[in-house]
């Protein structure tokens, strides 16, 4: 059971660190595709992605509750 955990541990951080690097990667390309072209924004580097879309994570719970009332962010629990 040691043998195998010292085995997927690494395999699991390889993939964390590739999802979030692919998801940054994703919204850079997206934004930089879009948005300076119709709104005349600046375009943005993969940091600025980055911060975007992990801030986005955790602000858009906030920002969406009030619109589907707050119950789904209780699901499961009493």
């Amino acid at each position: 059971m040691r043998r195998r955990l010292i085995f997927i541990a690494p395999l699991a951080l390889l993939g964390m660190v590739l999802f979030v690097t692919i998801g940054g990667e994703i919204v850079m390309h997206l934004w930089n595709w879009l948005l300076p072209p119709l709104f005349g924004w600046r375009q943005i580097t993969f940091w600025q992605a980055l911060a975007g879309s992990c801030s986005e994570a955790f602000v858009s719970p906030v920002l969406i509750a009030p619109l589907f009332g707050s119950e789904w962010l209780r699901a499961g629990k009493p």
